[in-house]
């Protein structure tokens, strides 16, 4: 997924409403994870494939990265 706006802000602090990027531009697995579910569901709701589409290209690239015990590490870029 195109982000055009720079890295996602991971880490989010309530009490002064602040967010800041994941260390090196990475994205957690979780976040990966829960994104791909959440565009699948909105693709669901609108009857539009194109929102889980566009994370089939995140799935494509997880299964380039190289793997231990066939394991992705759980920061990814």
């Amino acid at each position: 997924m195109v982000r055009r706006n720079g890295p996602n802000k991971v880490d989010v602090v309530l009490r002064d409403r602040s967010a800041h990027p994941a260390l090196d531009g990475l994205s957690s697995m979780a976040e990966v994870s829960t994104l791909q579910l959440e565009f699948n569901f909105l693709s669901a709701l609108t009857g539009d494939p194109k929102y889980a589409m566009e994370l089939m290209k995140v799935l494509e690239h997880i299964k380039t990265l190289p793997k231990v015990n066939r394991l992705v590490p759980i920061y990814i870029k």
